[in-house]
C-alpha cells in the first residue's frame, strides 16, 4: 500500500490551529484559505461545470441570509434529491440556519411523508425529480414546509434555489450579515439523520455541530484524502457527507460529484479522480467487472498470472501495478488508487483483488450514531476481519466478553449522537454509564485492532449455550460460493421427540447469471446443499448449517443494500444439509 502520511501532514495547520470549532468555521477556512481553488465539479449535460471554494462560501451564505429573512431560524430543514452542488450548499445553509435533515431519496413518498412529518420539518429542499414527492409530504403533514426546488418552477408556487440566492444577495448588499455573524451552538441538536437499519422503524439520531466536527477532526488526523476525489455514494448518508464531503471542504480537495450510476464510468473518464468511498458492493461490482471484461477477451489466465507476478515483486518493495495494469486502470480513469470502504463488512477476496490492481482499499467502521466514524484500517485489507483502530479522540471498549473476547462494542467520544428525536425508548438502551452501545459485536485481535463480528440482534444462541454469529458463516460461505449474491444466516426451530429445538439455517439468492440458474429447482438446491456440507466440514460443529433454502430472487433490501433479514428468511421448504 502506498504511504500517504504526506497527504494527512499537509494538514498540520488546521490541526496545530485546533481542528474545527464549527460548520462555519469549516466553509469561512476553505473560502479563505483555498480561495478560487476548484472545490466542487459536476456534469451539467456533456459539459462539466466547477465550483470553487470562495463560491461555494458567498452561495451559502447567501441562501442562509435568505433562510434567516424568511424566519427559518432554528427551523427544520429537510433535503431530497439527487447528489450536486445545490445538495450541498443547501445542507451548509440548513445546518447553519437550523437543523438540517437529510431524506434518502429511495425512500417511497409516503415513507418520506412520514419522516419528515416525524422530525416536524418546516421547509423542503429538493431537486425537480422529487417535487412532486415535496409536494405530497407538505399536503399531509401538520406543519405543511413550505418546498424550495432546486430548478426553476412553472407549474406551482414553490420558490427556487435561484431565487433564493438572489434574495441573499441582495440583503447582504444592503448590510444584512446577520446569518453570517450568526453564533452557532456546537452542542444542540444541528442534524437528524434516520436510520435505515435491516430491522425496525427508522430511527433519528440527532447530531450537534461538535459531534461532526469531532468526525473531522479525527479524520484530519489519519484518513488520507486525494487532491482529487470522486463522490458516489448519496449525501444524505453520514458516511459520505461527513467523511468526504465536509472534509474535502475543510482539507481543500477538489471534489467530483457522479450524475448518476448510468454514467459512473463516463464521469470516471472525465473526471479523472484519485479516490472515492464507497460501501462493499461498489468494491465487489468493480471487481466483477474487471474480471468478466478479461474472461470475454479472453485474457484472465494472463492476467492472473500478471497478479502473481506483481505481487511477488512488491514483497521486495518493488510495485509495478500502475504499468502491469495501466489498461484496466485507463477503464476508472487511469489515475484511481484508493477507495475507502465503510457501511458494512468487505468481501477480503475482492478487496485484496483490487489491490493488486493498483486500487488500494481502506476499510473503516462507522455507525450513524458516532458521526460515523469510529475506526479505520489503514494497513488496508492485511487483517481479514480488522477494521483497524479507533481513529484519535474515539474510546472503544468490549462489554462483558466471552470466552473468545467477543461483546458488545461500546463507543464514547465527542463524536457520539446527543440521542435519538422524540424517542425516550431507544435512548434508554443504547446508553450505559456514558457509554453508546453500538449493537454491534466484535473484539480486539492480538495487534489491538477492532474486528466486527455480527449485530446483537442476530445472535443464535443454541441450547447447548453456545453463540453463534450469523455474519461469521455468511463470510466464509460468500468467499467460498462465487455463485451466491447473498446468503442470510438465521435460527431454525424443529421439532424433535416432542420438543423443539434451535438449529441453524441458510437463505441463499443465487446471482442470476451463475451456471446453477439455469438448472431446475431440485437440482440446484442439490448442488448448493453439496457445497455447504463441504463448508460445514471446515467451520466447528456448533456453527453447521442444518437446512439450506435456495432461490433466484433477490432479497430484499434498505437503502444503503443491506439485506432486510428478517425478509430474507423463507417460509418455504428447505432443504436439510
Amino acid at each position: 500500500m502506498k504511504d500517504r502520511s504526506e497527504s494527512i501532514a499537509k494538514r498540520s495547520f488546521l490541526i496545530e490551529n485546533g481542528g474545527a470549532k464549527d460548520i462555519r468555521d469549516i466553509i469561512e477556512t476553505a473560502g479563505k484559505t483555498y480561495g478560487n481553488k476548484i472545490a466542487f465539479r459536476e456534469m451539467k449535460g456533456k459539459a462539466a461545470v466547477c465550483y470553487s471554494f470562495r463560491e461555494l462560501l458567498d452561495d451559502v451564505n447567501a441562501l442562509g441570509t435568505a433562510l434567516c429573512s424568511m424566519g427559518y431560524e432554528d427551523k427544520h430543514i429537510a433535503i431530497i434529491g439527487e447528489n450536486s452542488y445545490r445538495w450541498i450548499v443547501s445542507w451548509l445553509a440548513s445546518i447553519l440556519t437550523g437543523v438540517v435533515i437529510p431524506i434518502d431519496k429511495e425512500h417511497t413518498s409516503p415513507t418520506v411523508s412520514k419522516l419528515i412529518n416525524k422530525c416536524h420539518a418546516d421547509a423542503i429542499f429538493c431537486s425537480r425529480s422529487y417535487l412532486a414527492t415535496a409536494r405530497e409530504a407538505s399536503a399531509c403533514c401538520e406543519k405543511h414546509p413550505e418546498v424550495f426546488c432546486w430548478s426553476e418552477v412553472k407549474d406551482g408556487d414553490e420558490l427556487s434555489y435561484n431565487a433564493l440566492i438572489e434574495k441573499g444577495e441582495e440583503l447582504i448588499k444592503k448590510g444584512d450579515r446577520y446569518f453570517i455573524e450568526k453564533k452557532q451552538d456546537i452542542e444542540k441538536m444541528s442534524a437528524i439523520l434516520f436510520t435505515s437499519g435491516t430491522t425496525g422503524a427508522n430511527k433519528g439520531v440527532m447530531l450537534s455541530q461538535k459531534n461532526i466536527c469531532a468526525n473531522i477532526n479525527s479524520i484530519a488526523k489519519v484518513m488520507p484524502i486525494e487532491d482529487i476525489s470522486f463522490s458516489v455514494l448519496p449525501m444524505n448518508h453520514a458516511f459520505e457527507f461527513n467523511c468526504h464531503i465536509l472534509p474535502g471542504i475543510y482539507f481543500g480537495a477538489e471534489i467530483c460529484i457522479n450524475s448518476s450510476l448510468k454514467r459512473l464510468m463516463n464521469n470516471l473518464n472525465e473526471f479523472k479522480p484519485y479516490m472515492t468511498v464507497v460501501v462493499p458492493l461498489f468494491v465487489d461490482e468493480i471487481y466483477s467487472v474487471i474480471l468478466t471484461n478479461a474472461k470475454r477477451r479472453g485474457k484472465y489466465d494472463t492476467l492472473m498470472r500478471a497478479v502473481k507476478v506483481s505481487d511477488f515483486l512488491r514483497k521486495f518493495g518493488i510495485d509495478l501495478r500502475r504499468k502491469f495494469f495501466s489498461q484496466i486502470l485507463e477503464n476508472f480513469g487511469k489515475n484511481l488508487c484508493l477507495m475507502v470502504c465503510g457501511g458494512a463488512a468487505i468481501n477480503p477476496v475482492t478487496a485484496k483483488g483490487l489491490e493488486s490492481f493498483g486500487i488500494d482499499i481502506i476499510p473503516g467502521y462507522g455507525i450513524t450514531e458516532c458521526s460515523p466514524l469510529v475506526s479505520i484500517d489503514l494497513s488496508g485489507c492485511e487483517h481479514k476481519i480488522s477494521v483497524g483502530n479507533p481513529v484519535p479522540g474515539v474510546e472503544v471498549v468490549i462489554s462483558d466478553p466471552d470466552e473468545s473476547g467477543v461483546g458488545e462494542i461500546l463507543v464514547r467520544g465527542d463524536n457520539v449522537t446527543i440521542g435519538y428525536y422524540e424517542d425516550e425508548e431507544s435512548n434508554a438502551v443504547s446508553f450505559s454509564e456514558g457509554w453508546f452501545c453500538t449493537g454491534d459485536y466484535g473484539m480486539f485481535d492480538k495487534n489491538g485492532q477492532l474486528c466486527i463480528t455480527g449485530r446483537k440482534k442476530n445472535l443464535i444462541i443454541l441450547e447447548n449455550g453456545k453463540n453463534v454469529h450469523p455474519e461469521d458463516i455468511e463470510s466464509v460461505i460468500v468467499e467460498t460460493l462465487p455463485y451466491i449474491r447473498d446468503v442470510v444466516v438465521h435460527e431454525k426451530s424443529i421439532e424433535k421427540n416432542g420438543k423443539n429445538y434451535r438449529t441453524i439455517a441458510a437463505s441463499i439468492s443465487l446471482k442470476p447469471d451463475c451456471e446453477l440458474a439455469g438448472l431446475d429447482e431440485a437440482e440446484r438446491s442439490r448442488k448448493v446443499t453439496e457445497d455447504i456440507r463441504l463448508i460445514n466440514k471446515k467451520i466447528a460443529s456448533y456453527k453447521r448449517i442444518a437446512f439450506v433454502y435456495v432461490t433466484l430472487d433477490e432479497f430484499e433490501k434498505t437503502t444503503t443494500h443491506k439485506v432486510v433479514r428478517d425478509k430474507a428468511i423463507s417460509e418455504k421448504e428447505y432443504a436439510a444439509v
